[in-house]
């Protein structure tokens, strides 16, 4: 996986902020960054994709011999999201949509929202962000290689935001 949830959510909000508190001339590279890790979480879907299928492999191979009954419950809508939304940034200057980006925002920061809400600041634990082993720090080299592989990709495709006004 080439980025995760929690690392998507922080890198978003941040500059999704930075979007909203900068003049014209500097909002155009926090677009950029965006649609850069909009189109690296094709890999989170493919991904997801790829271990639901194997999950499913898992689950034919026991037999069903009781009724089962399934309800479609909040899990299902946030893996679904997480799963959708990515293919829809594939769609003509997606990549770099501030709307379906917060949407995706909103629906992974839900269940912190829900959480802070519900049982106030106390609940809420962060994670350790410092870099404790060499398995970390790969984990981040190989963040910025496939960011600066991307960023060159959309760039060749002409798909950035800059290229918006220019056409």
């Amino acid at each position: 996986m080439i980025i995760s949830f929690p690392f998507y959510t922080f890198l978003v909000t941040v500059l999704l902020l930075l979007f909203a508190l900068s003049k014209h001339n500097n909002s155009i590279i926090y677009l950029q960054c965006i649609a850069v890790l909009n189109a690296l979480l094709l890999w989170n879907a493919a991904y997801l994709i790829n271990q639901l299928y194997h999950l499913y492999k898992l689950a034919a191979m026991f037999p069903n011999t009781g009724k089962s009954s399934y309800t479609v419950g909040w899990f299902d809508v946030k893996l679904g999201t997480q799963i959708l939304i990515p293919f829809i940034f594939l769609g003509k200057r997606n990549f770099y949509n501030k709307w379906l980006t917060l949407i995706l925002l909103l629906v992974l920061w839900f269940d912190m929202i829900r959480t802070l809400l519900r049982e106030g600041v106390e609940s809420i634990s962060v994670q350790n962000l410092s870099v404790s082993s060499i398995e970390d720090l790969i984990k981040i080299l190989n963040f910025i290689c496939a960011f600066i592989a991307v960023y060159a990709l959309l760039w060749l495709l002409k798909k950035l935001p800059f290229y918006k006004s220019e056409s």
